[in-house]
């Protein structure tokens, strides 16, 4: 499970508006502050809707319909979900090819280095202290793209007003 509050930090959206969609992929229940993984990619699937100009009625009529738009904008969402029977396990935001994912079972499902798992925060955290990426790499055994892709995932989600 996922806190709303990071739901809405990895999808750069106000933690109103994911408590107003939470309802249409999922089971949500009054009061209850986490999604699951698949509530949370089926939010990155809303969220990628809403950016390319549908209603979030039309959003939701897909989705009660299972008629879902698979256009070019899904089609890339879907290419930064990792399935494993049928069912979404780890999630890439800055694309499949990037070391940042979001899996459930790694830390909690908190952004990590996919090689090393060390949380992106912690790199993040040592950037914003002054540390140079290369020495944040040697301490942490992280290549420096790793730390690089960790800072751009980081610092977009801290320009964020939740």
């Amino acid at each position: 499970a996922v806190r709303i509050i990071s739901c809405a930090l990895k999808q750069q959206v106000s933690r109103t508006r994911i408590v107003r969609w939470r309802p249409v992929v999922g089971k949500s229940q009054p009061g209850n502050r986490l999604i699951t993984f698949a509530e949370l990619i089926d939010l990155s699937i809303i969220v990628a809707l809403r950016r390319e100009g549908l209603s979030f009625q039309k959003v939701r009529a897909a989705y009660e319909h299972g008629q879902l738009p698979f256009d070019e904008v899904v089609h890339a969402l879907l290419r930064n979900v990792t399935y494993t029977g049928g069912l979404a396990v780890r999630f890439s935001p800055l694309g499949i090819d990037r070391s940042v994912v979001i899996d459930p079972n790694r830390s909690f499902g908190k952004p990590v280095n996919r090689a090393t798992g060390i949380p992106t925060a912690a790199l993040y955290f040592m950037h914003l202290g002054g540390e140079s990426p290369a020495a944040i790499a040697r301490w942490y055994n992280v290549t420096i793209d790793g730390v690089q892709e960790a800072i751009e995932y980081e610092s977009a989600l801290a320009k964020i007003k939740i």
